[in-house]
């Protein structure tokens, strides 16, 4: 073959072509049949393909050499490679395609019609002038089109109920249910709502986010868990205020939003489509016709808006007298089939105060051990499955610190336990670690406070329940204080601290437990925080800690109602501190660190996590403080 220039083409299949069908030591396999071919050809067929089938009646395996690529008839996804930018021409590709322009779909064909309608309309003509009638004639047209199209599609169900709401979907008399809302939509909020974004907005939006990063083996990124932990924050907020409150708001037209965000909002809906991936390729686009994409963040809202109008109408013909509600309760002697037979015949779900939202309880019971238990037993499930006399000590020391540590952090990470629960969690730890019984008697050679120390002060590092929860919750409470444009921030500063600062507060009685715990370790950010001064608008002088290297607040010797933010202390012309204000408000050794403060004047003032080198909040350096504080 090399005296030929030939060379043996790529195969996919078993690697040995031969055998003598025999076994054990006298079995021989090899490659002895191969189709080879000259560098030319291959370069002249490169989707050229040698398959080794499976052998049937011959001891020798069939070859097939497939020279053209088999198409699957699906196509995948377009996807951005990162690795074509290396390629000088990729710019230059980009911004010829994007320089073509496309009709686009018939959605878009009826937005752009509709559209100029309306500009026709705004401009002087009326709806009977011959321009407005033939756009009206190829919006009609285009209409029809589509529907006749989804006819097809949606063949027999179509024909009966046409591309309308059913029996099931729309009220009798709708507009009963829309005269008990209240507009309070101002043109204010219009304008803002129908404002085009700039280009210098969108470039922001689009410039924030992460360029590259790619999800885990899971499937999910990061910050999928993280999403977890601040919707479980969110229900349970809501769960408590629907507990208090009884008031709702709201829909569209009827609330006062514009005609042209009415509009928008029913192009979203319009104009959904959507398709199943099935091998990494997209199969035929559906058409929902009701409502929006799954986990389109619009579509909350809109069932919230909906739902209102129902609502409203509801407590109305209350009132009225029309309808009158029912509350049903059984006695102890009731039988669970009766209970059962009955919630059927009403259509009533039973909920129980074991119910759960992302793996937690939803409900919180007065007696927190109810509530928590179950976790409890869960956490004790690996210890009585393990039998530890057959691990050794460093076995046992890794389950601990990996498995059982970490078995109940989902719900550490949102509720602040009892004692009662994180000293039994100890206990089943030490257990554990010790190999002793189920009952646990007999003495220990150490404390378990000197176990779970760190190993640089003579432990195993087994982190104490009690302590983990702390730390976990104090990253909550960092989170909340250092990004309050998340969500559920904002939730939880309209609802507990609307007018003040949440490092500034203090705890009202009727609150949620999870605000309990979030409240319990602001403490802990308060002490082991410091404000980085930037522009220095959001730092209050006497309530914010803000020079790192003073401990606690600063010291006044002369406090002024009229100086609150540290924004006023400082120059912005020539970025230096107005130090004739220092000296009149600090004594010299504070004004002496102040001035030793670089200040930037650029950007908002980013809250800095002192127990980090970096200033980055990390749960293992808050539970390093936390646990030093514990010793001491």
């Amino acid at each position: 073959m090399d005296n030929a220039n030939l060379h043996s083409l790529y195969f996919i299949g078993n690697p040995y072509t031969w055998t003598n069908r025999r076994y054990g030591e006298e079995l021989i396999l090899e490659r002895r049949d191969m189709i080879a071919s000259t560098i030319d050809w291959m370069n002249n067929n490169t989707p050229a393909m040698v398959y080794h089938l499976v052998p049937m009646e011959s001891d020798h395996c069939p070859i097939l050499l497939l020279t053209a690529k088999k198409e699957s008839g699906t196509s995948k996804p377009f996807r951005f490679n990162r690795t074509w930018l290396r390629d000088s021409t990729c710019k230059g590709i980009i911004k010829n395609s994007w320089q073509v322009s496309y009709d686009g779909s018939a959605a878009f064909k009826h937005s752009k019609i509709e559209a100029q309608i309306s500009n026709l309309l705004a401009n002087g003509h009326n709806m009977s002038s011959n321009v407005v009638l033939d756009l009206n004639k190829k919006l009609t047209f285009w209409y029809d089109a589509e529907e006749d199209y989804w006819k097809q599609r949606g063949k027999e169900e179509f024909f009966k109920l046409g591309d309308r709401n059913t029996r099931t979907t729309s009220p009798s008399n709708p507009v009963e249910y829309l005269d008990n809302i209240i507009p309070c939509i101002t043109e204010e909020d219009n304008s803002m709502l129908t404002k085009i974004p700039t280009s210098e907005e969108i470039k922001v939006i689009v410039f924030s986010m992460q360029a590259w990063t790619t999800p885990v083996p899971d499937g999910f990124p990061p910050g999928f868990y993280q999403l977890i932990t601040d919707n479980i924050v969110i229900t349970h907020e809501l769960v408590d205020t629907m507990k208090k409150i009884k008031a709702q708001k709201g829909t569209l037209r009827k609330l006062g939003f514009c005609e042209d965000w009415c509009c928008m909002i029913e192009q979203c809906l319009s104009t959904v489509s959507t398709s199943i991936m099935l091998n990494g390729s997209p199969g035929e686009v559906l058409k929902p016709q009701r409502g929006l994409r799954q986990g389109d963040p619009l579509s909350p809202y809109l069932f919230i808006l909906c739902m209102d109008s129902f609502s409203r109408a509801l407590l109305n013909v209350e009132h009225s007298g029309s309808i009158h509600g029912m509350k049903m309760a059984f006695g102890p002697k009731v039988p669970n089939s009766v209970k059962n037979g009955i919630s059927n015949i009403l259509h009533i779900k039973k909920m129980t105060l074991n119910d759960k939202y992302l793996g937690v309880p939803l409900l919180i019971q007065k007696n927190k051990m109810q509530t928590f238990g179950g976790l409890l037993d869960r956490y004790g499930e690996n210890f009585h499955t393990w039998k530890s006399k057959f691990f050794s000590q460093p076995e046992r020391t890794i389950l601990v610190q990996t498995v059982l540590g970490n078995t109940a952090n989902h719900h550490l990470a949102v509720f602040p336990m009892p004692k009662k629960i994180t000293y039994q969690m100890d206990s089943i730890q030490r257990k554990f670690w010790w190999n002793k019984k189920k009952n646990g008697r007999g003495g220990y050679p150490r404390r378990w406070d000197d176990v779970a120390k760190p190993k640089c002060q003579g432990g195993i590092s087994i982190k104490k329940i009690e302590l983990m929860n702390k730390a976990l919750l104090t990253k909550l409470a960092w989170r909340m204080v250092s990004s309050p444009d998340d969500l559920w921030s904002q939730i939880l500063e309209g609802k507990y601290f609307s007018n003040t600062n949440a490092l500034h507060g203090n705890c009202a009685s009727n609150v949620s437990w999870v605000w309990k715990g979030i409240f319990e370790v602001l403490e802990c950010v308060r002490k082991y925080s410091c404000w980085e001064i930037a522009n220095g608008e959001k730092i209050n002088i006497w309530k914010d800690r803000w020079v790192p290297t003073l401990e606690g607040l600063v010291d006044s010797i002369f406090s002024s109602s009229n100086m609150c933010t540290v924004n006023q202390l400082i120059d912005t012309e020539t970025l230096t501190w107005k130090v004739h204000i220092l000296e009149a408000l600090f004594n010299h050794e504070t004004v002496r660190e102040i001035l030793k403060i670089r200040i930037r004047c650029s950007g908002t003032d980013p809250l800095r996590w002192l127990p980090d080198h970096n200033g980055l909040f990390t749960v293992k350096s808050a539970y390093k403080v936390i646990l030093n504080e514990y010793h001491t």
